[in-house]
């Protein structure tokens, strides 16, 4: 539910600030009061489109801030952690700015997002009607959509949309394998035979390149290592001069002397220790030179195996490393290649049971549709014949594609159609019905998806255009029976629409200081019934007119 509006230098509107509740709320006012601005305003939430005529005269920008009560079980609850949005204390404060220069600026929460998102997220709680916003419903897809939604088809149109993703992979599968097979010529089939036997017959081992590598180093580089290993060894252990003789002098000499100075024992042993880990260095060193092999044959051989690997890898312009994962590779197209018949066969076998499921299910989702439109278009042709549209014939057409291409929402052709006059077949709503009628015909639908509509917010813009006397009550009532189950906002001239409403707010214009600017304020009882009385009126309200506006105000509010 919307809970507060607050508008700042949009079009005629200083700012304005206001909170609404449940059921229904009129706005009524003088024309050119600003009533409609309002409506321009929710509209810009809900993702219309910004432009820098709608801010201020002289002001820096303008900026709309709608705060929406959230329920923590809803869709609209789960959308807003899906996108990362936090919602404080149940509800969600979405927010449009537009500069003077013209550039727009959405925020949910505490994020800013793309205007899309705003739109997204304000299009699940808000649905605007009027006589620009009607003109969606003049589009087959939204008619269809409206279908299923009066039909609560929720169920058989998801199993469409699942049959249709699994035909769509299947689709693009086929594609995929059909390229490839147009792709591969006879010649580029042989090159591809041999790239495979080439790089099979290297037989390139996990690890070999780097190990290669390392031994060519060592190789290369063997007589010098031998020559320095054959130093140290002799400086360790030559006489008289060697570090082993040496420590074995020091640590006898240290031994007798700590007889006399125990303190001497202490270095001693650090000098027995350091003789264990020399003795072990040098027999480290022995075993080293033995094993060490400076074998020109091998060295040669390391080469060219080197060699071989690295002409392998320019062909293929990767690393010496990264042949095994080209072989993986070209072995991986190869068989695909060589089995293209098979899985071509397999392919189109999986994409026929794929359409086969869907048609399946599109002829199911068609069955059902069928049987709503029928309850549909009978509930909605009485609601809105009673709107002044006494000779109204509504009708739903629709048609089924059997040989269609698949579509995410079936193979439905879904139309609306109405005949606004006696001795003329319906025709579809753009070619037949004014905006007014549409008005009507959208407050006839919600009407009927009053039950299963998940939108809680309707705005209604002027939606008695063309209409007055009794009609005008029974729009009115209408409005009041939608507020029983949403929060409904409507514009409106008519008191006989005003008169039902739950809440009223009127709206007025007042010029200070050279400008122009709208006020909205929240009447009372007593003062709903003189705004009734003006609107009833003419220059001068009597006492019979206030006295009419009083009786209509307290019949509407005694009949609910």
């Amino acid at each position: 539910m919307l809970v507060e509006l607050h508008i700042r230098h949009f079009a005629i509107i200083d700012e304005l600030q206001l909170e609404l509740g449940p059921g229904l709320t009129v706005m009524t006012g003088e024309t050119g009061a600003g009533k409609s601005i309002l409506v321009d305003a929710l509209g810009l939430i809900a993702g219309g489109r910004a432009d820098a005529g709608m801010v201020r005269h002289g002001a820096q920008r303008a900026e709309i801030t709608a705060s929406f009560a959230i329920q923590a079980d809803s869709a609209v609850a789960a959308w807003l952690e899906d996108h990362d949005i936090t919602v404080e204390d149940g509800e969600c404060v979405a927010r449009r700015v537009i500069t003077a220069a013209g550039r727009s600026q959405a925020y949910l929460g505490a994020s800013r997002v793309p205007a899309a998102t705003l739109a997204e997220f304000c299009q699940q709680l808000l649905n605007i009607h009027g006589q620009q916003a009607n003109q969606g419903l003049l589009q087959r897809a939204t008619q269809r959509r409206a279908l299923d939604t009066l039909g609560k088809l929720g169920k058989p149109a998801a199993e469409v949309r699942t049959r249709w993703d699994t035909w769509r992979q299947a689709q693009s599968t086929l594609d995929d394998l059909l390229a490839q097979q147009h792709t591969l010529s006879e010649g580029e089939l042989e090159l591809l035979r041999h790239q495979v036997n080439e790089l099979e017959a290297l037989a390139l081992q996990d690890g070999e390149v780097e190990g290669l590598e390392s031994e060519l180093r060592l190789l290369g580089s063997a007589g010098e290592v031998i020559r320095n290993a054959e130093q140290a060894l002799a400086a360790l252990t030559s006489e008289p001069s060697g570090a082993s003789q040496g420590l074995a002098q020091a640590s006898r000499e240290l031994a007798a002397a700590a007889n006399v100075d125990p303190r001497l024992g202490d270095i001693g042993q650090v000098l027995d220790e350091a003789q264990i880990q020399l003795t072990e260095a040098i027999g480290s060193l022995e075993r080293y030179l033995n094993d060490i092999d400076a074998d020109p044959e091998r060295l040669a051989a390391v080469e060219q195996r080197l060699g071989t690997i690295d002409d392998v890898a320019r062909k293929h312009r990767v690393r010496s490393r990264e042949l095994g994962d080209v072989l993986d590779r070209l072995s991986a197209r190869l068989a695909a290649s060589q089995d293209m018949e098979g899985t071509l066969r397999d392919a189109q076998a999986r994409l026929d049971e794929a359409d086969r499921a869907y048609r399946k299910a599109a002829r199911t989702l068609h069955e059902a549709r069928r049987k709503a439109s029928k309850k549909v278009q009978r509930t909605a042709e009485e609601i809105i014949r009673s709107l002044g549209l006494a000779n109204a014939a509504f009708q739903i057409g629709l048609r089924l594609q059997e040989d269609g291409t698949p579509a995410s929402h079936g193979l439905d052709e879904v139309g609306f159609e109405i005949s606004t006059n006696p001795g003329q077949p319906p025709g579809p709503l753009d070619k037949v019905a004014s905006g007014g009628e549409l008005s009507r015909i959208a407050l006839a639908l919600e009407v009927v998806a009053a039950e299963s509509s998940l939108v809680p917010c309707l705005v209604f813009d002027e939606v008695d255009t063309g209409v007055g006397g009794g009609v005008a009550e029974i729009v009115g009532r209408c409005l009041r029976q939608l507020g029983g189950s949403h929060q409904v906002l409507c514009v409106t001239h008519l008191p006989q629409v005003a008169s039902q409403a739950h809440h009223h707010l009127r709206v007025t214009k007042r010029v200070k200081g050279g400008q122009t600017s709208t006020r909205l304020e929240t009447l009372a009882h007593d003062e709903a019934v003189d705004e009734l009385a003006r609107m009833l009126g003419g220059v001068e309200i009597t006492a019979t007119t206030r006295a009419h506006a009083r009786e209509m105000r307290e019949q509407a509010q005694e009949s609910t």
